[in-house]
């Protein structure tokens, strides 16, 4: 398993019994799931752009509370792409949290610095 893959396991399995029951939460693909040679990754990545997906989506999308909260995953080398920045500006500008973290206590943090009641 990447090192990407473990991290977004281990913060998925979190996010099931942390957060409150009156939220909700997803993973995102986009993309990283595409297979098959290039043309037909090519192809694949077309219908997702078509049927509204954007580039730099977070990795995680938690709603509580009316709120939006966006998590971006990368390991301690990742960085972030300009599309994913961009999001991030469009998350906060539209009054949502974001950030990028590396571990699950960075997630636990963000989360309870917007008061999310997460149990540990």
């Amino acid at each position: 398993m990447r090192p990407e893959d473990a991290l977004q396991a281990s913060v998925a399995a979190y996010l099931n019994v942390a957060l409150p029951r009156a939220s909700w939460w997803t993973a995102t693909a986009n993309g990283a799931f595409l297979g098959g040679d290039v043309k037909r990754r090519a192809i694949q990545s077309r219908r997702m752009k078509l049927a509204g997906v954007k580039n730099g989506t977070p990795d995680i999308l938690i709603v509580w509370d009316g709120r939006l909260f966006a998590v971006e995953l990368k390991t301690a080398k990742g960085k972030l792409t300009d599309a994913q920045k961009d999001a991030s500006d469009a998350i906060v500008g539209a009054g949502g949290g974001w950030t990028v973290a590396r571990s699950i206590d960075e997630v636990s943090a963000f989360l309870r610095s917007h008061n999310v009641p997460v149990s540990a």
